[in-house]
């Protein structure tokens, strides 16, 4: 992760301060998780799995009804790929 120890001990603490009760329990080379901490973690996994399901149903799109057109190569390129690829 490229942190020092120190920064991710404060970063731990600073996950104490907020909900306002204690999440880790810090043992001499070890954190673990407290049984509060485990309970908000089983809901965080379930919140972000949500939100990425809706991100993913957001970006990806049913494709259209599609239209199968067949025409002889000349026409096809030289009358109907231009107007297709400018438009109306």
């Amino acid at each position: 992760m490229g942190l020092a120890q120190s920064a991710i001990s404060h970063q731990i603490h600073g996950l104490d301060d907020h909900p306002g009760f204690e999440l880790f329990h810090r043992e001499p080379r070890r954190i673990t998780l407290t049984p509060k901490g485990e309970a908000l973690t089983v809901a965080m996994r379930e919140g972000l799995r949500v939100v990425a399901d809706a991100i993913r149903e957001l970006t990806t799109s049913a494709p259209g009804p599609r239209l199968i057109v067949s025409t002889l190569p000349g026409f096809a390129v030289k009358w109907l790929s231009p107007r297709l690829m400018n438009g109306p």
